[in-house]
């Protein structure tokens, strides 16, 4: 008797011999340590659908383990994947996991308990939204505005989705309802994302940094007097002004954000340019300290948001520094065709990304620093293809 053949025609390799004892996530898997990046290595490894095995969490601190934010992503990562397998131990020292697949659908998760604001759980997931097997319709609760590590929600509205768009991702958006800005982190906004399922990402060539050709901008205040927002904008216009004649920046204290007791202000300014690239700065009263370690005025907030704006401007690139490690992981699953991006410096977490993306991805970047500072950077794509949606 011939030897049995699958359907591509190849030998079929002999059945191996059942074992009985139980099936364990320590075979095949990607073996890290420590708490860093650990958003990225779980969003990285359920796109590239490998096992993953994080030790020494934390283990020689005085709280050994997950905090209380990982551990929301954690819960997080669970209902985005179906059939994933998550184990922690009992000290929270380790985590292992075997990724589901994405299926999309109406996912709802509460983000107040974790003590961070809802933008540091959108901004790690936006990778995923379009390689899901049915539309996702995600809903996050918690703090909507900036806390410094992480964008809010206007920031993200602004600057992530035009990066998604150029990489063929038409159909998404962020949407928030009823609070746009809730400021404290006790606080329960609002924020959706919407997005349709794609075959694939398109490859994209974002090599021009064009000119500024309009600031535009919002500040905010929640639970707090209107004027605060308008004493902010008239301090963010004042050094934009001296530069640019396209200056816009609104103001948004309504009443619906007064839902809840977080009083606060903020300010968010994005810079078009010629090529319809985007450029953002996002401050908030809650976590931003003027130089004396006091809490700033509302011209101290829109002064310098002003500067931080104009220093993304100076670094040069196609993003701005929070949107450097999102466009790296959208060129890596692009198709297998060459895609190039023009940067500025690199951050460390855009460094910290390449690295992981080397790991789980195999795809290497080429990277030249340019005489004025900014930084391309060009890769061969992974092919990455998402055979969960359905064809039609």
């Amino acid at each position: 008797m011939g030897k049995r053949t699958t359907a591509a025609g190849a030998a079929a390799a002999p059945r191996p011999q059942q074992k009985k004892h139980k099936e364990s996530l320590n075979s095949d898997v990607i073996k890290l340590r420590g708490a860093k990046d650990l958003r990225s290595r779980l969003v990285l490894a359920t796109l590239a659908r490998k096992k993953l095995e994080i030790g020494g969490i934390r283990a020689d601190d005085e709280s050994p383990g997950l905090r209380k934010e990982e551990a929301s992503f954690v819960r997080l990562m669970d209902k985005l994947t179906s059939g994933s397998r998550i184990e922690i131990n009992e000290t929270g020292t380790t985590l292992r996991y075997a990724p589901g697949f994405l299926a999309g659908g109406s996912v709802e998760h509460d983000c107040s308990r974790s003590g961070r604001a809802v933008g540091w759980f959108l901004d790690a997931v936006l990778p995923l939204a379009p390689f899901g097997a049915a539309a996702l319709e995600l809903t996050l609760l918690g703090a909507t505005c900036g806390d410094g590590a992480c964008r809010g929600a206007d920031a993200i509205r602004a600057g992530a989705l035009p990066l998604l768009k150029a990489f063929g991702v038409e159909d998404c958006g962020v949407r928030t309802e009823a609070l746009l800005a809730a400021c404290a982190s006790a606080a329960r906004g609002n924020i959706v994302l919407t997005c349709a399922p794609i075959r694939k990402l398109s490859p994209a060539a974002l090599d021009a940094v064009g000119l500024v050709k309009r600031v535009r901008g919002v500040a905010y205040c929640t639970r707090s007097a209107p004027a605060l927002a308008n004493r902010c904008v008239a301090a963010a216009r004042g050094p934009l002004n001296r530069l640019l004649a396209d200056v816009r920046v609104t103001t948004d204290a309504a009443a619906k954000r007064d839902c809840f007791p977080s009083p606060g202000f903020g300010c968010c300014l994005v810079a078009e340019t010629l090529d319809d690239r985007v450029l953002c700065a996002d401050l908030d009263a809650h976590w931003y300290r003027t130089e004396a370690g006091d809490r700033p005025t509302p011209e101290d907030l829109g002064e310098a948001a002003a500067f931080v704006l104009l220093g993304e401007v100076n670094r040069g690139g196609v993003c701005d520094d929070h949107g450097q490690p999102l466009l790296f992981t959208l060129m890596a699953l692009g198709p297998e065709d060459v895609s190039s991006a023009v940067t500025g410096p690199l951050t460390d977490r855009a460094v910290g990304r390449l690295r992981l993306i080397r790991q789980f991805l195999g795809v290497r970047f080429k990277l030249t620093r340019n005489g004025d500072g900014t930084v391309r950077s060009a890769c061969l794509g992974a092919g990455y293809q998402n055979f969960a949606k359905p064809v039609t």
